[in-house]
């Protein structure tokens, strides 16, 4: 993390490019207002976190080193747990500083992104539709859209300059300390969006939230790590751990996570697991290809349980054996479940009655209007 991180762009959706490139032309902006050297960082957004490093810990330590928060609303950011979680940690480091209320705003600089619905109040919601006075074409779309459509240029490249001027500004008038990382809790309130995923653990009696199959160097569970993929893409994350309580799994999109060393032992367990795969039930095995157990016998283990889980009618079974493929992977297993809940899940009808369908003949009959209407 860069002495010079000057501001930290929170949004709602990894792999957002149109946000991506806001970073860049805000970066340049900024860049030229502070007199930054050539190729000199100034700005921060997860992209540039490499997928083989610690997601969290990266996050966590940009936070408590940045002048300035940057969040990008819009309904998904206020629907997703993770980018909320963002908000909140931030939030705290600036209550831990001691600052006062208006000195505390001045570091959160919010952007509308895409349309809110009227009504709907957010945090920030005043400060994000001030940056668009004068500028009727943001608060009608967004900044989201300005940056998409050339015929919004002129719009859009007026409210980049004015939130690098924002930012430039309170960088040289009231730099903010940095401060020791904060681990980014579950603690945000969001507002429902009725999209989940159900993470279902088949590990040691220790619980989910102690499983680090991977050895030492995760600072977070295996489970903790997959329930902050899917909370990053925008879902809300169910442990359930099969352990402690019978499966009851295929109610909703699920990824099953599996440790084979207990699994192969559990016959009892495996059987009720092997009733409840459905399509949209993805099985991963995870083991640490560096088991001290011995490669051998952890491969036997694996071999079983995948021979059982495929007899079961599993489609596939995924294996992951170390904690950068956990990170790596885990996001397309999310991707891929959550498609084959779409296309291949229950269907739920509204409650209440039926209807009566509409017929063309018979029953009810259309009459045309007669001559004294048409007249």
């Amino acid at each position: 993390m860069s002495a010079r991180t000057l501001f930290l762009i929170s949004h709602a959706h990894a792999g957002d490019h149109w946000a991506g490139v806001l970073f860049q032309d805000l970066s340049q902006r900024v860049a030229d207002l502070v007199g930054a050297g050539p190729g000199e960082p100034v700005g921060f957004i997860d992209e540039l976190i490499d997928p083989s490093a610690d997601w969290n810990e990266e996050l966590a330590a940009a936070i408590a080193a940045t002048h300035v928060f940057v969040p990008l609303y819009s309904p998904g950011y206020l629907g997703n747990a993770w980018p909320m979680r963002e908000r909140a940690t931030f939030a705290r480091r600036l209550e831990r500083a001691g600052l006062g209320a208006d000195r505390a705003r001045m570091h959160v600089v919010a952007v509308l992104w895409t349309p809110v619905p009227r009504g709907q109040d957010f945090p920030d919601r005043g400060g994000a539709l001030n940056l668009g006075d004068g500028v009727p074409e943001y608060a009608e779309n967004g900044l989201r859209a300005l940056c998409m459509l050339r015929m919004y240029r002129r719009p859009y490249e007026a409210i980049v300059d004015r939130l690098a001027h924002v930012i430039a500004r309170v960088v040289a008038e009231a730099p903010l300390p940095g401060s020791p990382p904060m681990p980014i809790e579950a603690s945000a309130r969001t507002i429902a969006t009725g999209r989940t995923l159900t993470l279902a653990v088949l590990a040691g009696a220790n619980g989910p939230e102690h499983w680090r199959p991977c050895g030492a160097r995760p600072t977070l569970s295996i489970t903790a790590e997959a329930a902050a993929t899917v909370e990053r893409m925008g879902l809300a994350a169910v442990v359930l751990d099969i352990h402690a309580a019978p499966p009851r799994l295929g109610l909703e999109p699920t990824i099953l996570l599996i440790d084979p060393w207990v699994a192969a032992g559990r016959d009892d367990l495996m059987v009720a697991v092997g009733q409840s795969l459905k399509p949209w039930v993805t099985p991963v095995l995870v083991l640490d290809r560096h088991d001290p157990r011995g490669a051998e016998r952890g491969a036997e283990a694996l071999s079983k349980v995948q021979d059982r889980l495929l007899a079961a009618g599993a489609g596939r079974v995924q294996e992951l054996l170390d904690v950068e493929e956990v990170r790596t992977l885990m996001p397309e297993l999310v991707a891929q479940t959550s498609r084959q809940y779409l296309s291949r899940g229950p269907a739920f009808p509204p409650m209440g009655p039926f209807p009566e369908r509409l017929r063309l003949s018979g029953g009810g009959h259309w009459s045309p209007p007669d001559e004294e209407a048409r007249r």
